[in-house]
C-alpha cells in the first residue's frame, strides 16, 4: 500500500499529528522521507522526530524509516531520524553535497535493524 504522508504548508512545512498516525497504520510498511526537504530546506521539528521514535518504539516496531539527509549539513542544529529512532532507520547520506563536489558521487548508507526487523520466513 502506498499512501502520503504530507508536509503542512501552513505548519511551516512540519508533519501534523494526523499526517504522522498515518504510519500506525499495519499496512504500511516503510516511510521515505527526505530531511531536510528539498527545495525549502527545512527540517522535522524535534517534536515531530520524537513522535516518529515513539510510534516505533511503541505501536510500530516494524515499520522501516528510510530517511535521505542529503542536506543535513546545510541546517544549522540539524537532528536525523536516525539519531532518534536508529534501529528502524535506514540513512541515505552523500558526502558530496557536504564538500561541494556536485556532480561526483560519495554517499553512504548506513542502518541497524534489530531482529525485530529482519525478514520473516
Amino acid at each position: 500500500m502506498i499512501i502520503d504522508v504530507k508536509q503542512s504548508e501552513e505548519k511551516d512545512w512540519q508533519y501534523t499529528d494526523t499526517e504522522i498516525e498515518k504510519l500506525a497504520d499495519p499496512d504500511i510498511k516503510a516511510f521515505f522521507l527526505v530531511n531536510p526537504s528539498n527545495p525549502s530546506s527545512v527540517s522535522i521539528a524535534e517534536e515531530s522526530l520524537q513522535k516518529i521514535a515513539d510510534l516505533v518504539q511503541n505501536k510500530r516496531k516494524d515499520l522501516i524509516l528510510l530517511t535521505d539527509d542529503l542536506y543535513g549539513t546545510f541546517v544549522n542544529g540539524f537532528r536525523s531520524l536516525a539519531a532518534i529512532a536508529p534501529q528502524n532507520t535506514i540513512l541515505v547520506y552523500s558526502y558530496s553535497k557536504y564538500f561541494g563536489a556536485t556532480g561526483k558521487t560519495a554517499s553512504a548508507i548506513e542502518s541497524a535493524f534489530t531482529d525485530s526487523l529482519r525478514l520473516k520466513e
